[in-house]
């Protein structure tokens, strides 16, 4: 999940983490809409939020296609960051 203001370093940090290999534990980038849900500069907390749960449908999917997966390990937490 991209930030919803472009902040480049943020971004790259981002991308760091995920290219390191930790054992058991995955970084999954989510997939992105194709029109992402417009800031509100007078309800900043709002367009957080609608950021936010219009990702829902894509973490959703994930975590059903991981505890679906044969063979897999069981997912034991779950961080958002």
């Amino acid at each position: 999940m991209n930030p919803p203001l472009s902040m480049w370093a943020l971004t790259t940090y981002i991308e760091s983490l995920a290219k390191k290999a930790i054992e058991q534990i995955r970084f999954i980038k989510l997939p992105q809409d194709q029109t992402p849900p417009k800031l509100n500069s007078k309800a900043p907390l709002m367009s957080f939020y609608d950021f936010i749960n219009s990702h829902c449908k894509y973490v959703k999917n994930i975590l059903e296609e991981m505890i679906n997966q044969t063979g897999s390990r069981r997912v034991v937490g779950l961080v958002a960051d």
